[in-house]
């Protein structure tokens, strides 16, 4: 279907305006609040450690900050290989760091990207432009994304289900396998996202969804093909995280759990749990997952028609994403225990990305039946139902912008549902009744306007997607944004601490261990799925760990400072370890200490490296190369206290050395007697393979414009 220049220009704009008023008080010039929780304390200090390298010149392959090393490549999580986040530090280039706002403005693009999307997939297929509209805002602002917005890698991922889905549809309909390039693309971007379970999500609604599609007996068999091409367009970053997947934990996580089936009740009350900013937080079943007024109203109309055949794909969709979180009779977990990794990657919960996939199916089916169906002109009633949505909406916001408080919970919260359903079902028997060409024009802007007001103001500015406080303000002298400092901490202590790269922190209690990421600074602790399993082994010989991922630093075990490399301790005069440390005699209290956090100065520290037969010197120290002069009359081994990984390799005078395991976790060279240079570097083999293959694959196809033509959208 082809559509005007102007209606493509407009849908884009008003999508975009949409979207900003949808996150106006996230965004420029009136934030008040801010996401957080994973957003803030794992994603955006990842991003920061990459922009800050690529600011200096270099490619992060490894990432020092944490666990005494870990491959940055292979860790997807930092999504380095995701076009957008190459749009985040084109935004900040000019700063020293990344401006929080920038990512949530970067955020709120993939909320625009998945709304033009659905809205693009459905005009192509036929429908009217509300039927595309109140589906893409449908998708773009459902519960389930809202509810996990704090996930980055897991929303941006969502952003390009619809693309794949398109591919998928148009590949049926035009009885071609070409249009399959968008789920090729669709596939690939949901990978590089960040965050691999939904990959396996967008994987099983595109096979699913062939299967229900008429017809089309070759079609499942290609879009199987289509997800092996996807990923292999996605291998720079695919090889390298099975690098490092290689040396990571074996933990199951599928299977040790599902949901009860009133868990799905929240899809159907908009507030079935107080999600008021004042309330306190509860627990993970507490979640978030509204379809809204559209969703409802698709459920209703269709079960009323029985329109099995066309809400087929919708419905088969959600039963699927519903069977896999349920396991019955442990027949998903069986099948998954088969695959490599993922019963270690997928959660049952991953599934529920692709309940608003089905939702939109079904509103589509359903908003096109119910307006295609023959009636009477009625337009007395046109006005009074604008009225009435306009009065609704008003009321709404006005319970919105103290806080929500005021709003119905429990099952009290589906009377609210049911009288946005209410309008919003008037409203399209007025539309299908409706001959004046202004009216029908101001009773879809009204629809609109409703449908856009409840997503708002039941999934915007509430416990689980929002903060006070402004981040940018609050951090404005932090090195994090762009500034000199780091918070909690006197600015000569923190230059002091950058001026030993060679030797870790340990935090007693202290900023988070993964942001030291934003300061360039490392510890030998960490929070992170990559957690190797021979670096726990190193860990437990010396502490215990609290829970799957974090351990304590006993700042008076004077093995573990030196096995690590710890010079420097944080914590705070509160802490009950505050007092021995004042007293002890092996550590001093750096000045200023009038700040938050205190920081004591290890006097027996040992540098993350040994060598004992003679004089060292290091001459560089960089995350991927550290080089040291070195010199004996015996020789002996060189000891390099970095995580032990394959991508590493030694030299000695310029040579390949033989690299071997010190200890459980680290690494060592043998050095001949006399004076050498001794280098050690980091390339991963997985990046340079999965390059090659990306870039060739990426050239093909866009070197094959034939393949796109036939089935490009066009809208002139």
């Amino acid at each position: 279907m082809r559509l005007g220049r102007s209606e493509r220009f407009w849908v884009a704009a008003g999508a975009f305006a949409t979207v900003y008023l949808y996150f106006v008080e996230y965004l420029w010039p009136l934030r008040r609040v801010h996401l957080f929780s994973d957003i803030e304390g794992f994603h955006w200090p990842l991003l920061s450690y990459a922009f800050l390298s690529l600011k200096h010149g270099r490619l992060p392959e490894w990432d020092p900050g944490i666990y005494c090393g870990l491959s940055f490549v292979g860790n997807s999580q930092a999504a380095l290989f995701y076009p957008p986040n190459w749009l985040l530090f084109a935004l900040n280039w000019t700063r020293q760091g990344i401006s929080y706002v920038s990512l949530e403005f970067v955020v709120a693009l993939h909320f625009w990207a998945s709304l033009l999307l659905v809205y693009a997939w459905f005009r192509e297929r036929g429908c009217r432009l509300l039927t595309s509209l109140v589906a893409g805002a449908a998708y773009a602002f459902s519960g389930y994304v809202m509810g996990d917005i704090q996930h980055l890698g897991a929303t941006n991922a969502y952003a390009w289900f619809p693309l794949a889905l398109w591919g998928v549809d148009q590949a049926s309909r035009c009885a071609d396998w070409r249009p399959l390039w968008k789920l090729v693309a669709g596939s690939a971007l949901a990978y590089l996202a960040g965050y691999p379970p939904q990959w396996v999500v967008i994987a099983v609604c595109a096979v699913v969804y062939a299967i229900t599609l008429p017809r089309r007996r070759w079609l499942a068999p290609a879009v199987l093909a289509a997800l092996c091409v996807s990923l292999a367009l996605a291998a720079v970053q695919l090889l390298p995280a099975l690098e490092a997947a290689s040396l990571k934990i074996p933990a199951k996580h599928y299977g040790t759990g599902a949901p009860e089936w009133k868990f799905f009740l929240s899809l159907f009350l908009p507030n079935r749990y107080d999600h008021a900013r004042g309330q306190p937080a509860g627990d993970m079943m507490e979640q978030y997952l509204y379809i809204g007024a559209p969703g409802l109203f698709a459920l209703v109309w269709l079960i009323r028609r029985g329109a099995v055949r066309a809400a087929l794909p919708g419905f088969a969709l959600a039963a699927a994403c519903i069977w896999v979180m349920m396991n019955p009779w442990r027949w998903t977990e069986i099948l998954i225990d088969q695959l490599p990794h993922l019963n270690e990657i997928v959660r049952w919960w991953n599934f529920l990305a692709g309940l608003p996939l089905a939702t939109v199916l079904l509103v589509g089916v359903a908003i096109e039946d119910f307006l295609s169906r023959p009636a009477k002109s009625s337009p007395v009633w046109t006005i009074p139902v604008m009225g009435a949505i306009a009065a609704w909406c008003t009321r709404q916001f006005a319970v919105w912008i103290p806080g929500g408080v005021e709003f119905a919970s429990g099952w009290h919260s589906g009377i609210e549902a049911g009288i946005t359903l209410a309008l919003f079902s008037a409203g399209l028997w007025c539309l299908r009744r409706e001959n004046g060409p202004r009216r029908r024009r101001w009773l879809t802007a009204a629809m609109l306007l409703a449908v856009w007001t409840e997503y708002k103001v039941y999934g915007a500015n509430r416990r689980f997607s929002a903060l006070d406080a402004d981040v940018n303000a609050f951090f404005r002298l932090d090195a994090r944004t762009g500034g000199a400092g780091m918070i909690g901490v006197h600015n000569a202590v923190f230059q002091e601490l950058r001026r030993h790269p060679t030797y870790r922190i340990g935090l007693v209690e202290g900023p988070v261990h993964t942001d030291l990421r934003h300061y360039l600074l490392s510890t030998p602790q960490g929070f992170d799925p990559l957690l190797p399993e021979q670096y726990r082994r190193e860990v437990e010989l010396h502490a215990k760990f609290f829970n799957d991922r974090e351990f304590n630093i006993d700042p008076m075990n004077e093995t573990l400072m030196k096995q690590f490399g710890i010079r420097f301790v944080i914590t705070r005069a509160g802490h009950p370890g505050y007092q021995a440390l004042r007293t002890h005699g092996r550590f001093r209290l750096m000045e200023p200490s009038n700040t938050f956090y205190q920081v004591f100065e290890y006097l027996d520290a040992q540098p993350a490296y040994r060598w004992e037969a003679g004089p060292v010197q290091c001459t560089r120290w960089a995350p991927e190369s550290r080089e040291f002069q070195v010199g004996s009359r015996t020789g002996g081994r060189f000891v390099l206290l970095e995580q032990f990984h394959p991508g590493w390799r030694a030299y000695v005078d310029g040579r390949p050395a033989s690299l071997d395991r010190y200890g459980e976790a680290f690494q060592q060279v043998t050095t001949p007697p006399g004076a050498h240079q001794v280098r050690f570097e980091f390339r991963s083999r997985g990046l340079r393979v999965g390059a090659v293959i990306t870039l060739a694959l990426g050239a093909l196809f866009f070197l094959l414009p034939g393949m796109r033509q036939k089935t490009n959208f066009r809208l002139n």
